[in-house]
């Protein structure tokens, strides 16, 4: 290796394909290679916390790298003074405990002759190839591809679709995954209700375990998602199944607890809620008495949704009406086109 001790720094706000070169490259010349990440707990876009990990996750193959937390107090980047610089500086070698050898920055301060002046030693700069944190943040699914693998959970919007029985919601989430290539989040209820035979013959648990194993099953489906996770059915739409399903209000008291605890966390950035306007299909499954009533339990079920504070936006018409009304939603929120960029 060509230097002992190597160093580069940034906010990582968020960590990029362009941040990830230049560790590696700084990595693979260097005994021991250094990332401070600087922080600002008022000015940050993404609290560190993450963009720590991500670095973490990313370089953790790597020994001869550390990462070093540095808090910036300044009040905004505009009133950013020497002294503030000098002030890091001296927090980066003292958490160092030696001198550095090599500094590797980004292109866009190689006029500035800052870190030549700061350190004292070679500095290495790295083209940025037209990457930018501040165009990912404007609109990370546009800029998808920059994206460092890691941090791409945390940007992945989604899409719930929601209804009453037999209005399509598994095959327009699949369509939409398919036409998006996204992730896909399908209705863990159909499988629980398999295995009790039908709707009819489940028991409290069973809505227990779907409303457990469906967020399970979206923080796996995030980790691998593209853009976009469209996900059928949610837990309220599990706990207004239990309602008409169960007698017990004990029972409904605790599903409803469970099912409001999960729902506190959960974020979804646009629902899609599908009115019963195509024909309803038997598959063997579902239950016939919600089958003679769908309108009624579909305005019930949306007004569930409307009670929570949720935003719907309403698909209603043929197959082919509701599909096309989806991507013109899709599109239009998240400033994307089904074909990516």
């Amino acid at each position: 290796m060509k230097y002992k001790i190597g160093f580069c720094g940034g906010s990582f706000d968020p960590l990029h394909r362009g941040h990830v070169d230049m560790i590696m490259q700084g990595a693979s010349m260097c005994e021991r290679f250094y990332v401070a990440l600087s922080y600002s707990r008022t000015r940050d876009h993404i609290p560190m916390e993450y963009r720590y990990r991500w670095l973490r996750n990313t370089f953790r193959h790597l020994p001869n790298v550390t990462i070093l937390l540095l808090e910036d107090t300044a009040g905004d980047k505009e009133s950013y003074s020497e002294a503030d610089w000098e002030r890091g500086r001296d927090e980066v070698l003292s958490k160092i405990g030696a001198p550095v050898d090599v500094v590797l920055a980004g292109e866009d301060y190689e006029e500035s002759g800052r870190f030549e002046a700061l350190y004292h030693c070679p500095v290495i700069y790295i083209p940025r190839n037209g990457i930018s944190s501040t165009l990912i943040r404007q609109n990370p699914l546009v800029h998808w591809n920059w994206i460092a693998p890691a941090a791409r959970p945390y940007f992945v919007r989604r899409v719930l679709i929601v209804g009453s029985e037999s209005t399509g919601k598994s095959t327009l989430a699949k369509n939409l995954s398919i036409v998006y290539d996204a992730g896909l989040l399908e209705e863990v209820g159909r499988d629980v209700c398999d295995e009790a035979g039908c709707e009819d013959t489940m028991v409290p648990e069973d809505f227990t375990t779907i409303m457990i194993r469906h967020k399970d099953e979206e923080l796996k489906a995030l980790r691998t998602s593209r853009r976009l996770l469209f996900e059928d059915t949610d837990v309220l739409t599990t706990l207004w199944y239990s309602g008409y399903l169960l007698a017990g209000e004990d029972e409904k008291k605790k599903l409803k607890d469970l099912a409001e605890a999960v729902f506190a966390v959960n974020r979804f950035d646009l629902v899609l809620f599908l009115e019963p306007t195509v024909p309803f299909v038997q598959d063997g499954t579902r239950n016939e008495s919600i089958a003679a009533e769908r309108a009624a339990c579909s305005q019930s079920l949306k007004q569930v949704f409307l009670s929570h504070g949720v935003n719907l936006h309403c698909l209603s018409g043929d197959y082919t009406s509701r599909f096309l009304e989806a991507r013109k939603w899709i599109n239009e929120t998240f400033a994307i086109t089904e074909v990516e960029k």
